[in-house]
């Protein structure tokens, strides 16, 4: 009788232990489950669209320069103002083709979706070195609010970029992108902005 008593509480030991390493143990495990299962996937909590620049660039890196193939393209008349715009920059190295010009007019539709917040955003085209262009005569005429510019160089891929108030580079698209995706990232953004 007391042998079995002994096996008992020896057995009970035993299951209390397991159960204490168990506690400490399968959270553990579990976390390092889900840290390989989900590594290459979108951070969890992250909502947006597009690919977050990291790290950030400013646009004054791109060192801008005003498109002097065109005299009657719009000047930036907005950079000397005290509240500055959110920018959706549309980056192109070659002449604007039909994808270029696919997401400009997807550009100017969504400055109108964004109703009263409209006037917040405004739209700029950047060409990587001259490759401006067959169409800039065109385009400043079919888009009288776009700002055209040139750079240089720019480690940038062609694609939509979001710039915000201060001038950083903070969220890209490719250009098939360029449409809902932008919307709802923006104005996500224009909603929770103390700036701009």
């Amino acid at each position: 009788m007391k042998q079995h008593q002994h096996k008992t509480s020896l057995a009970r030991n035993r299951l209390s232990l397991i159960l204490v390493l168990a506690v400490a143990l399968v959270p553990i495990g579990l976390s390092y489950l889900l840290y390989y299962l989900y590594q290459g996937n979108k951070p969890w909590g992250m909502t947006n669209h597009g690919e977050l620049l990291d790290p950030v660039i400013n646009i004054a890196d791109l060192r801008l320069q005003a498109l002097e193939a065109d005299p009657s393209a719009t000047p930036d008349t907005h950079s000397n103002l005290p509240v500055k715009p959110w920018r959706l920059m549309l980056l192109t190295e070659r002449d604007c083709d039909t994808a270029c010009l696919d997401a400009l007019r997807k550009m100017k539709a969504m400055q109108i979706l964004l109703g009263k917040d409209a006037d917040r955003v405004r739209p700029l085209l950047v060409w990587v070195r001259s490759a401006a262009t067959q169409t800039t005569p065109s385009l400043a005429v079919s888009y009288p609010a776009l700002t055209l510019k040139t750079t240089q160089a720019t480690s940038l891929k062609n694609g939509l970029y979001i710039v915000d108030p201060l001038g950083n580079v903070i969220l890209r698209y490719p250009y098939s992108d360029v449409g809902s995706p932008v919307l709802t990232d923006l104005k996500k953004l224009l909603k929770v902005s103390q700036i701009g």
